[in-house]
């Protein structure tokens, strides 16, 4: 875990970060092909996080952030990438909430592949200034190159 992060695992400043989805890439020859990964319901993806708080050192302002919790890859997710977001189930958030590091811990593992949907997405979402709309998770065809 990375320091920043560590006195927040330790005192239980978890959450829960709502997403539509998130991405990742994989490499095709000489392209790379962003895929979105979302629950195979519809649902929002719980991802587990934690928060801190922290002093600027230049300006003095409290500054609140946060961290998405990673873990290894699972079947659906490995093709593309060896990381992924730990999903909490909903049935888990007041574990994750409320239980001792040791409950919540245990939560800290890939979700089972069936929760979960990849697909292949337009590489317009590599381009950060032109990335605000639905058309960014439509599904696509596979780039080729």
């Amino acid at each position: 875990m990375k320091p920043m992060f560590r006195d927040a695992w330790r005192s239980g400043r978890r959450c829960i970060v709502p997403l539509n989805s998130f991405f990742e890439w994989k490499a095709t020859g000489k392209l790379k092909q962003p895929y979105a990964i979302g629950m195979s319901d519809g649902s929002l993806v719980g991802a587990a996080g934690l928060w801190e708080t922290w002093r600027d050192p230049t300006s003095g302002e409290v500054v609140l952030s946060f961290t998405i919790i990673t873990t290894a890859a699972n079947d659906a997710v490995k093709l593309i990438h060896d990381r992924m977001p730990v999903i909490i189930h909903p049935d888990d958030y007041e574990c994750w909430f409320a239980g001792d590091n040791a409950g919540a811990g245990r939560l800290l593992r890939p979700c089972p592949p069936e929760w979960l949907r990849v697909w292949p997405v337009s590489n317009r979402i590599n381009k950060v200034g032109d990335v605000d709309d639905a058309s960014c998770v439509a599904e696509i065809g596979v780039l080729s190159g």
